[in-house]
């Protein structure tokens, strides 16, 4: 992994696919990244990324891509009478389908040629971490916050939008009860035991990792010895929760937190992560520039199986 980004610095080669090795015994096996470099990368996004920890993320290998959405919550009337005076009860199975618009995100670095010829190895961790956080926190506010392009056409949809079921609290007042709540709208439905996460903003994090019982202790600790030098194990009614760094500002009607089954949401990732060397751009100033890129979406294709929480 380190050789080849440093044939990618040093002008040894232009780009440079980040990807899974595939079981070949062809020579262009050698020109892939080792599966440790490709995780070490997948898993920095993700770890700042809340949305494509707790949703599905599904891989293509181009952007023809149809899902099939549950449009309502199927239910059945009256039962047919035994002795068939009545009929069988008539109903839509409302579904309808989807076809996500893949966004381009791009990143890009500048190392001197002075460096280039001194630490080319060092370079690795240094681009590695710089992009990793800076297409994370792309992707993680889109993820969010939603894309729309040409006034009401979506490009992406936002994980933080009412789906028709949602609950709302006070702003600055969060509490664990108002997750549970908001949880519990799914009751009732073929959601409601299904796996999921909440994912919540930092504003209501704030809140309910704050929050204390009558006796000053935080209610999240597991037990009444526990304080607050112990690390708060982030779960509600045995759910993971997760803090997303992409929300909006905590305002009246925003949208602050959810709870998502873990099919409700799938981000759809095309292709490989590629790095290009682009050696003209900066030459001037002394320098190279690396570009990285991936190309990424998120969509719902089970609306019914998410819950909003908004600000009052």
């Amino acid at each position: 992994g380190a050789q080849l980004f440093r044939d990618l610095v040093t002008g040894e080669r232009d780009s440079l696919e980040l990807r899974a090795p595939t079981p070949t015994t062809s020579s262009s096996a050698d020109d892939q990244v080792p599966l440790a470099l490709y995780q070490r990368y997948i898993e920095m996004v993700d770890r700042l990324t809340a949305t494509r920890q707790a949703c599905t993320v599904d891989n293509f290998a181009t952007s023809d891509i149809r899902y099939s959405r549950q449009t309502a919550q199927v239910s059945i009337s009256a039962p047919t009478a035994d002795d068939g005076s009545t009929a069988f009860t008539d109903f839509d199975i409302t579904s309808g389908d989807v076809v996500p618009k893949i966004q381009l995100f791009t990143a890009w670095s500048e190392a001197t040629f002075s460096a280039v010829a001194d630490s080319a190895f060092s370079l690795e961790s240094i681009i590695l971490g710089q992009h990793a956080e800076a297409l994370g926190a792309a992707l993680e506010s889109k993820y969010i916050q939603g894309l729309t392009s040409g006034g009401s056409v979506t490009e992406m949809e936002a994980l933080f939008s009412d789906q028709g079921k949602d609950i709302t609290a006070a702003a600055g007042t969060w509490t664990v009860a108002d997750l549970i709540k908001g949880y519990l709208q799914l009751a009732g439905t073929g959601y409601y035991y299904q796996p999921g996460s909440f994912v919540i903003s930092g504003a209501v994090a704030e809140d309910i990792l704050g929050s204390t019982d009558g006796n000053d202790r935080l209610l999240l600790q597991m037990s009444a010895q526990s304080s607050a030098a112990d690390d708060v194990p982030f779960r509600v009614f045995g759910k993971p929760v997760y803090v997303t760094s992409g929300a909006a500002a905590d305002a009246s009607g925003s949208v602050q937190a959810c709870f998502v089954t873990k099919d409700a949401y799938h981000v759809q990732d095309v292709g490989s992560i590629r790095f290009t060397r682009d050696q003209y751009t900066a030459a001037s100033r002394g320098a190279v520039r690396l570009v990285s890129s991936w190309r990424s979406s998120g969509w719902f294709v089970r609306p019914e199986g998410h819950v909003a929480m908004k600000s009052a």
